[in-house]
């Protein structure tokens, strides 16, 4: 149901198809974003020689009172995560953020911390303003608006018979 009100909100409605574009050229990805495609999840290093017009989601979430208990890229993963991460090592917002990225038919989505590498200075200053840009360029943004103990405890559930499609 949502990839065809996603389809039907960029096949119909002008404003939200030219949108991102408008918000962000291609000049202002992210230098990272998360390949979701063939089953598994990986970092992709080289977006800036991925084709123009890429179209990727975007996931917004509340990180917890303990920001080390979020999987997060540091200089020291880098690598291995540019060849697997594994979806048992994500916790549920991420990996439901790749189901859905998935079912929208998207090959990529970007998650805060695991595409800014977060043990470095350099990288955080660069990155950190394009967020508005990598934001507003997203092609579908997943937030999750509740705090992470709701979600341990089944409180962010709704009824799923409850939907509010764009108008």
């Amino acid at each position: 149901r949502i990839a065809d009100w996603h389809r039907q909100c960029s096949e119909s409605h002008t404003k939200c198809r030219d949108f991102p574009s408008l918000v962000a050229p291609d000049g202002q990805l992210p230098s990272r974003l998360l390949d979701v495609s063939n089953n598994k999840v990986r970092l992709e290093c080289n977006v800036k020689d991925l084709p123009p017009g890429l179209e990727f989601t975007t996931l917004s979430h509340m990180w917890g009172p303990d920001p080390s208990l979020c999987p997060q890229l540091l200089s020291t993963t880098i690598d291995s995560y540019s060849i697997d991460i594994p979806l048992s090592d994500l916790p549920g917002k991420y990996v439901n953020a790749v189901r859905i990225t998935r079912a929208l038919g998207f090959r990529y989505v970007w998650i805060d911390s695991l595409c800014i590498i977060q043990d470095s200075k350099e990288d955080w200053e660069r990155e950190a303003v394009k967020m508005a840009a990598v934001y507003g360029r997203s092609s579908c943004n997943i937030s999750y608006t509740f705090p992470p103990a709701a979600e341990a405890e089944g409180k962010h559930l709704r009824d799923p018979r409850v939907f509010l499609p764009c108008q």
